[in-house]
C-alpha cells in the first residue's frame, strides 16, 4: 500500500499534509479515510497564528489563489494525501541514480566550481564587468546545434577525405585539398579560441591538449606547410628526417582527431536521450494519472492537478533549491492552472499534456 499510514508508529507527516493544513484544509480526518469512512476531508480556509502567517509569506498567497472558490467546493480525498508516496515510489529509480552519480563525482565537481569561480574573478579584474556578458553570448553560440553539426562534419572531413582524395584523384587536385585544409584549419582556430573565451579552465583540460595536437597536425597538411617543404638546398636525409616527423606528427594527429570526434558524437546524441528521457517522464506522469483517476474514465479533475502540482512542490527536493524558486514557480504556472476551468466541473484529459506547459515538469528531464 503506498498510501501513508498513521496508525504505524514513528510516521511522520508528510511536507504536503503541512502545507495543506498551513493552507486551512483540515487533514486531521485523513484516519477516518483509512479506517474505511466515507466522509471526504474538508476545507478550512482558517488561518493559523500569526508567526506561521509571516514564515508562509508570498508563497502561502499564491497558494492560496489556486483556490478561489467556496470552501464547500473542495474536497480532499485519500488518493490525495497519498500523493507524497505514490511520488517517492514512482521517481525512486531517478533519485538513487542523481545520489549514486553526485557521490562519485563530488570531488571533481568541486574542483571544477572552484576553478569556475577563480576564472570568474580573473576575467572581472582583468576585462571588466562586461566580460561575463560576453562569454555568456559566446557559450549560447557554441552550444547551438548548428555549430555543433558544422564542427562535427568538419572533424568528419578532416579525418577521411585527404586519404581519399589522395588515394581516388591525381597530382592536379592536390592544390585545392591544401586550400580547403588551410580553410578548415583556420576554422578549428577559430573554435579553439571560441571555445577558450568561453571556458578558461579549458586550457587546463585534456580535451585541449587533444585540440591542439590535432591544430598542429591539420597544419602539416596545409598551404603554408607545403611551401615551408619546397626546400631545394634541404640534402635528401634531412628531407627523410623531415617527413618521417610530419609522419609520426600525422599518426599522433589522427588519434586527437578521432578522440576528438567522440564527444561531438556523444554531444550531438544528446537530444536524443533528452527525448527518451522526456518519453519516460511521460511514462511515469502517465501512472501518476492513473493513481488520481479512481473513476477509471480517463479523466481528472483541475483540483487534482492542483494538489498534484502542490505535491511535486513539497515533496521533490530538485524541484525547489530555495523557496524563492517556489515562488517564481507558481508566478508562472498559477495563470495555467486557473485557466484549466473549475476545480470540481473542470476535466484535464491528458495530464502530460498539461505538464509540458507547466515549469516544474522541467526538473524530471535529463
Amino acid at each position: 500500500m503506498l498510501t501513508r499510514d498513521k496508525t504505524q508508529a514513528g510516521v511522520e507527516r508528510s511536507d504536503l499534509e503541512r502545507t495543506l493544513e498551513k493552507l486551512g484544509f483540515n487533514v486531521a480526518e485523513e484516519d477516518e479515510h483509512l479506517k474505511g469512512s466515507n466522509n471526504p476531508v474538508g476545507w478550512n480556509r482558517q488561518g493559523g497564528s500569526g508567526s506561521g502567517e509571516k514564515e508562509f509569506g508570498q508563497e502561502k498567497e499564491l497558494m492560496l489563489a489556486l483556490f478561489p472558490a467556496r470552501k464547500k467546493t473542495y474536497k480532499l480525498q485519500p488518493q490525495h494525501l497519498g500523493l507524497p508516496a505514490v511520488l517517492r515510489h514512482v521517481f525512486v529509480a531517478q533519485e538513487e541514480l542523481l545520489k549514486r552519480s553526485a557521490g562519485g563525482m563530488v570531488e571533481s565537481s568541486s574542483m571544477r566550481v572552484a576553478m569556475k569561480k577563480a576564472e570568474a574573478w580573473l576575467r572581472t579584474r582583468l576585462c571588466g564587468p562586461r566580460a561575463f556578458k560576453v562569454s555568456r553570448s559566446l557559450q549560447s553560440i557554441t552550444n547551438k546545434k548548428p555549430f555543433i553539426v558544422f564542427f562535427f562534419l568538419l572533424t568528419v572531413y578532416i579525418l577521411v577525405f585527404p586519404d581519399l582524395i589522395q588515394i581516388l584523384t591525381d597530382s592536379d587536385a592536390d592544390k585545392t585539398l591544401l586550400t580547403a585544409n588551410t580553410i578548415v584549419f583556420f576554422l578549428f582556430l577559430f573554435e579553439l579560441i571560441l571555445i577558450i573565451s568561453v571556458e578558461g579552465s579549458y586550457i587546463l583540460s585534456i580535451p585541449f591538449v587533444l585540440d591542439a595536437v590535432s591544430l598542429v597536425s591539420i597544419f602539416a597538411d596545409t598551404w603554408f606547410m607545403a611551401e615551408i617543404a619546397v626546400d631545394t638546398k634541404s640534402s635528401s636525409l634531412t628531407k627523410l628526417a623531415r617527413s618521417s616527423r610530419i609522419a609520426r606528427i600525422a599518426r599522433i594527429g589522427r588519434v586527437a582527431r578521432v578522440t576528438k570526434l567522440i564527444p561531438r558524437v556523444l554531444k550531438l546524441c544528446r537530444k536524443q536521450s533528452n527525448a527518451l528521457a522526456e518519453q519516460l517522464l511521460l511514462r511515469r506522469l502517465w501512472r501518476l494519472f492513473q493513481y488520481l483517476d479512481t473513476a477509471r474514465d480517463g479523466k481528472l479533475s483541475v483540483f487534482d492537478l492542483k494538489i498534484f502540482y502542490l505535491a511535486l512542490l513539497q515533496e521533490c527536493p530538485h524541484v525547489r533549491p530555495d523557496k524563492s524558486d517556489v515562488v517564481k514557480m507558481l508566478e508562472k504556472d498559477s495563470e495555467l492552472l486557473l485557466s484549466c476551468g473549475q476545480d470540481e466541473s473542470g476535466h484535464v484529459n491528458e495530464l502530460s499534456q498539461i505538464l509540458r506547459r507547466i515549469h516544474v515538469s522541467q526538473v524530471f528531464r535529463a
